[in-house]
């Protein structure tokens, strides 16, 4: 991330065995970004790494909690197909990244 020019504030994993990551709830990883988030609240936006975790579901809520744009792989995929083909199919429910498609 620091050498695409991004300043990191933290990368904080969370600690589960990697053939475990599918089987964390997304409360659970809510509760781990809120810590995050709260130990460093100058952060201006939030990427959640790695497609196991299933956390589709939270992040308009973590967007509108802390008020910062999120990314997650899976969304930030989606956005570079639809940008390669030159797709223009904004979804909602899936974070700003995918409403606001470019």
């Amino acid at each position: 991330m620091r050498e695409a020019g991004f300043e990191v504030l933290a990368m904080e994993p969370m600690n589960v065995p990697f053939s475990e990551a599918g089987h964390i709830s997304s409360h659970q990883v809510y509760a781990h970004i809120r810590r995050t988030v709260l130990a460093h609240p100058k952060a201006d936006g939030i990427y959640i790494q790695g497609n196991a975790w299933r956390v589709l579901d939270i992040i308009e809520t973590v967007e509108r909690d802390f008020g910062v744009p999120v990314a997650h792989a899976s969304c930030v995929l989606v956005w570079e197909v639809q940008k390669h083909l030159l797709i223009r199919e904004p979804r909602e429910g899936f974070g700003r990244l995918l409403s606001e498609l470019p």
